[in-house]
């Protein structure tokens, strides 16, 4: 309650994105990492697939997107989720996009890496969140508390 979320989902594929605008998903999908208590709250059965509820969708907004074009219509973001993609490039394409992603997070804002990125390549703008192996601070080490909700 009080907050504003915004957020932006994007995608290479066109296909991808109609996918996820629509909002419904198998059953195999909504149970990989999603509580049951969250599933019953934000999804409706259809049938052997879930729907994610309106109010969520509407707060979403998808684009398609390809990670090597301008970010200009991005800015200040508080987290960037980039999660299994920079396997694909190679390592100058990589440092490139990281170096991106950095200039368009807020102060303090975050990067989540999936477990298939290496942080090796991270440009020195980023720390580490020590409680959270996955999670990159733009700037200096923030008094970030991370606790899980389920």
């Amino acid at each position: 309650k009080g907050w504003s979320i915004d957020l932006f989902a994007t995608d290479l594929s066109s296909e991808m994105i109609a996918r996820a605008e629509l909002g419904v998903y198998s059953l195999y999908e909504v149970q990989r990492g999603l509580a049951s208590r969250r599933l019953a709250t934000h999804f409706t059965q259809e049938g052997t697939s879930w729907r994610v509820h309106d109010h969520l969708r509407r707060m979403i907004r998808f684009r398609q997107f390809n990670l090597l074009d301008s970010y200009g219509w991005l800015d200040d973001l508080d987290i960037v989720f980039c999660r299994n993609v920079l396997l694909y490039f190679d390592h100058r394409t990589k440092v490139s996009v990281l170096e991106r992603i950095a200039e368009i997070l807020a102060p303090d804002g975050v990067l989540l890496l999936g477990h298939t990125e290496t942080p090796d390549i991270l440009p020195k703008t980023f720390a580490q969140l020590a409680q959270a192996p996955d999670f990159y601070v733009r700037g200096r080490q923030p008094a970030l508390r991370l606790a899980s909700v389920g």
